[in-house]
């Protein structure tokens, strides 16, 4: 996440983000969510899902720790937050 935050901070991204950044600073959040959810993929939830036969709500508990930062920053992106 960290390195989201730093990409999406004016000075620190590619010119068209630094742009962005400079133009509407408030779209920070915006642009760092955007840029960790692109960046996910299967690898993301392979370490909870290996080896587990874990179903129901033991895999939503699983699961949890990795969909919640998600789900947060979904939120952000539909201005709930």
């Amino acid at each position: 996440m960290q390195d989201a935050r730093d990409y999406a901070r004016a000075g620190a991204g590619p010119e068209d983000v630094r742009a962005c950044c400079n133009a509407v600073p408030s779209l920070a959040a915006e642009i760092s969510a955007m840029r960790l959810l692109s960046g996910l993929g299967y690898g993301v939830l392979w370490p909870v899902l290996r080896d587990s036969t874990a179903i129901g709500s033991l895999m939503r508990r699983k699961l949890k720790p990795v969909i919640d930062p998600l789900l947060e920053q979904i939120d952000v992106l539909q201005g709930k937050k």
